[in-house]
């Protein structure tokens, strides 16, 4: 497959810009917006002694107006995450596991956010199933992707015995939107209206010939019956 060279460039965004992080996850959207949660900040010096502050605060980025966004979501909020897997389903929905909670707890708990609704809402997924025994959820650094059907894979990672996680599928019971399907009733030829004016101009023409006919005879009938009866009685002689 062959690349084309590319030119880096340095973004000037605008708005509540983040603090610097990391250990953070980043995903992209289909609106075109880019979100990220959880990471670490260092605070102090070598020499004053650094401290490692835990960062819970969520932003996204519009990549069209170069905007960063800190957003407040209510609901079951993860804990301070640090090295979680992130993934984002056709639904807009981004879901978050794994990840350290403090320095020596690991984040067993799977929690996910509907992008797309205006009202920002964490949601934690009590009920669960994996095709692995044991909680596959609690690991560190770990990497996950998602179907279109909903069906979450999560590679890699480790617990905080350090100790190698297998590879293993999360159904996460979300489907992917469907396209409504409309039925367009088909239109008649357009000589199908031609022909059914026609109908109706002739069908107004013979109705309107028949009342000036009815009409002719009925002013006739009068104009007999006004007529001198013995001019009347006249002609009534002669065709005798």
């Amino acid at each position: 497959m062959a690349c084309e060279a590319s030119t880096w460039s340095v973004v000037e965004p605008h708005g509540w810009k983040p603090m610097a992080r990391y250990a953070h996850q980043a995903l992209m959207g289909a609106d075109g917006r880019m979100w990220i949660y959880g990471g670490y900040n260092i605070n102090g010096t070598a020499k004053e002694g650094v401290a490692m502050v835990a960062l819970d605060r969520l932003y996204c980025f519009d990549t069209d107006k170069r905007i960063w966004s800190a957003l407040t979501a209510a609901g079951s909020a993860p804990n301070y995450l640090g090295y979680p897997f992130v993934a984002m389903d056709a639904a807009g929905r981004m879901w978050m596991g794994g990840g350290f909670i403090s320095s020596t707890e690991v984040n067993a708990n799977l929690f996910y956010l509907d992008t797309l609704s205006t009202d920002l809402q964490w949601k934690e997924v009590e009920d669960f199933k994996s095709d692995v025994d044991g909680p596959p959820l609690n690991r560190i650094g770990a990497e996950a992707v998602m179907e279109a059907n909903g069906n979450m894979w999560i590679v890699g990672g480790m617990t905080e015995l350090r100790q190698q996680l297998p590879l293993c599928r999360l159904a996460t019971a979300v489907q992917a939107p469907t396209t409504a399907t409309t039925t367009t009733t088909p239109r008649p030829d357009p000589g199908t209206y031609i022909w059914i004016i026609l109908l109706v101009v002739l069908l107004c023409i013979i109705i309107l010939g028949g009342l000036l006919f009815l009409r002719k005879r009925r002013n006739l009938k009068l104009l007999q019956e006004r007529q001198d009866p013995q001019q009347v009685e006249m002609g009534e002689a002669r065709r005798a």
